[in-house]
Protein backbone atom coordinates (compact mmCIF):
# COMPACT_ATOMS: atom_id res chain seq x y z
CA UNK A 1 0.00 0.00 0.00
CA UNK A 2 1.34 3.38 -0.85
CA UNK A 3 0.23 6.69 0.54
CA UNK A 4 -0.27 9.79 -1.54
CA UNK A 5 -1.15 12.14 1.28
CA UNK A 6 0.80 15.37 0.99
CA UNK A 7 0.28 15.99 4.71
CA UNK A 8 2.57 13.11 5.64
CA UNK A 9 6.30 13.51 5.99
CA UNK A 10 8.51 11.00 4.19
CA UNK A 11 9.36 9.32 7.49
CA UNK A 12 5.67 9.05 8.45
CA UNK A 13 4.87 7.58 5.01
CA UNK A 14 7.66 5.04 5.40
CA UNK A 15 6.55 4.22 8.94
CA UNK A 16 2.93 3.85 7.83
CA UNK A 17 3.79 1.56 4.93
CA UNK A 18 6.18 -0.51 7.09
CA UNK A 19 3.52 -0.84 9.79
CA UNK A 20 0.94 -2.09 7.31
CA UNK A 21 3.44 -4.52 5.77
CA UNK A 22 4.45 -5.89 9.18
CA UNK A 23 0.78 -6.28 10.09
CA UNK A 24 0.16 -8.27 6.90
CA UNK A 25 3.22 -10.47 7.42
CA UNK A 26 2.37 -11.18 11.04
CA UNK A 27 -1.23 -12.02 10.10
CA UNK A 28 0.15 -14.63 7.71
CA UNK A 29 2.53 -15.97 10.37
CA UNK A 30 -0.32 -16.36 12.85
CA UNK A 31 -2.29 -18.44 10.36
CA UNK A 32 0.74 -20.52 9.38
CA UNK A 33 1.46 -21.23 13.06
CA UNK A 34 -2.14 -22.36 13.50
CA UNK A 35 -1.99 -24.57 10.43
CA UNK A 36 1.24 -26.18 11.64
CA UNK A 37 -0.08 -26.81 15.15
CA UNK A 38 -3.32 -28.24 13.74
CA UNK A 39 -1.39 -30.54 11.40
CA UNK A 40 0.74 -31.84 14.28
CA UNK A 41 -2.35 -32.44 16.44
CA UNK A 42 -4.15 -34.24 13.61
CA UNK A 43 -1.10 -36.41 12.91
CA UNK A 44 -0.70 -37.40 16.56
CA UNK A 45 -4.44 -38.02 17.02
CA UNK A 46 -4.34 -40.20 13.89
CA UNK A 47 -1.34 -42.19 15.16
CA UNK A 48 -2.65 -42.77 18.70
CA UNK A 49 -6.37 -42.49 17.94
CA UNK A 50 -7.39 -46.08 18.61
CA UNK A 51 -5.31 -46.12 21.82
CA UNK A 52 -6.30 -42.65 22.99
CA UNK A 53 -7.57 -43.91 26.35
CA UNK A 54 -4.80 -46.49 26.76
CA UNK A 55 -1.60 -44.65 25.90
CA UNK A 56 1.64 -46.57 26.21
CA UNK A 57 4.91 -44.77 26.90
CA UNK A 58 5.71 -43.95 23.25
CA UNK A 59 2.15 -42.72 22.64
CA UNK A 60 2.36 -40.56 25.75
CA UNK A 61 5.70 -39.16 24.58
CA UNK A 62 4.21 -38.35 21.19
CA UNK A 63 1.26 -36.62 22.85
CA UNK A 64 3.67 -34.64 25.05
CA UNK A 65 5.45 -33.41 21.91
CA UNK A 66 2.09 -32.39 20.42
CA UNK A 67 1.27 -30.60 23.68
CA UNK A 68 4.61 -28.77 23.56
CA UNK A 69 3.88 -27.67 19.96
CA UNK A 70 0.61 -26.20 21.25
CA UNK A 71 2.44 -24.26 23.97
CA UNK A 72 4.91 -22.94 21.40
CA UNK A 73 2.03 -21.97 19.10
CA UNK A 74 0.19 -20.22 21.92
CA UNK A 75 3.31 -18.29 22.88
CA UNK A 76 3.94 -17.33 19.25
CA UNK A 77 0.31 -16.24 18.88
CA UNK A 78 0.49 -14.01 21.93
CA UNK A 79 3.78 -12.44 20.83
CA UNK A 80 2.65 -11.80 17.26
CA UNK A 81 -0.66 -10.34 18.47
CA UNK A 82 1.24 -7.98 20.80
CA UNK A 83 3.56 -6.84 18.00
CA UNK A 84 0.59 -6.35 15.68
CA UNK A 85 -1.18 -4.26 18.32
CA UNK A 86 1.90 -2.04 18.59
CA UNK A 87 2.18 -1.59 14.84
CA UNK A 88 -1.53 -0.86 14.49
CA UNK A 89 -1.40 1.67 17.30
CA UNK A 90 1.24 3.62 15.38
CA UNK A 91 -0.61 3.23 12.05
CA UNK A 92 -3.77 4.61 13.67
CA UNK A 93 -1.78 7.53 15.15
CA UNK A 94 -0.44 8.39 11.70
CA UNK A 95 -3.94 8.14 10.24
CA UNK A 96 -5.31 10.46 12.93
CA UNK A 97 -2.51 12.99 12.36
CA UNK A 98 -3.06 13.06 8.61
CA UNK A 99 -6.83 12.72 8.42
CA UNK A 100 -6.74 9.24 6.86
CA UNK A 101 -9.13 6.54 8.04
CA UNK A 102 -8.53 3.28 6.19
CA UNK A 103 -7.71 1.11 9.21
CA UNK A 104 -9.61 3.18 11.72
CA UNK A 105 -12.71 2.97 9.53
CA UNK A 106 -12.27 -0.73 8.87
CA UNK A 107 -11.97 -1.36 12.59
CA UNK A 108 -15.14 0.57 13.30
CA UNK A 109 -17.08 -1.33 10.64
CA UNK A 110 -15.80 -4.66 11.94
CA UNK A 111 -16.68 -3.86 15.55
CA UNK A 112 -20.26 -3.04 14.53
CA UNK A 113 -20.80 -6.54 13.15
CA UNK A 114 -22.83 -8.83 15.38
CA UNK A 115 -21.50 -12.18 16.53
CA UNK A 116 -17.97 -11.36 15.38
CA UNK A 117 -15.19 -12.25 17.81
CA UNK A 118 -11.69 -10.84 17.53
CA UNK A 119 -8.89 -13.14 16.39
CA UNK A 120 -7.00 -11.96 19.48
CA UNK A 121 -9.55 -14.01 21.44
CA UNK A 122 -10.36 -16.80 18.98
CA UNK A 123 -6.81 -17.85 18.11
CA UNK A 124 -5.61 -18.39 21.73
CA UNK A 125 -8.93 -20.11 22.49
CA UNK A 126 -8.29 -22.49 19.58
CA UNK A 127 -4.94 -23.51 21.06
CA UNK A 128 -6.46 -23.83 24.53
CA UNK A 129 -9.12 -26.24 23.25
CA UNK A 130 -6.37 -28.63 22.13
CA UNK A 131 -4.44 -28.13 25.38
CA UNK A 132 -7.59 -28.97 27.33
CA UNK A 133 -8.20 -32.03 25.12
CA UNK A 134 -4.73 -33.41 25.90
CA UNK A 135 -5.20 -32.74 29.62
CA UNK A 136 -8.50 -34.66 29.52
CA UNK A 137 -6.88 -37.55 27.62
CA UNK A 138 -4.01 -37.74 30.11
CA UNK A 139 -6.38 -37.54 33.09
CA UNK A 140 -8.55 -40.32 31.70
CA UNK A 141 -5.45 -42.44 31.07
CA UNK A 142 -4.32 -41.97 34.68
CA UNK A 143 -7.83 -42.71 35.93
CA UNK A 144 -8.00 -45.98 33.96
CA UNK A 145 -4.63 -47.15 35.30
CA UNK A 146 -5.85 -46.96 38.90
Amino acid sequence: MTTNSSTLSDSAKAEYEAGLEQFRLMSNLRRQDMAFATTVQAAVFTIVGSKLLQLNFSDFLLSAIAFFVLLLGLNSERRLAAYMTGYMKRVLEIEAESGMSMFCGAGQVTQKRRFLVSNAIVFPFYYCVFVFAWLVVWTLNLWKRR
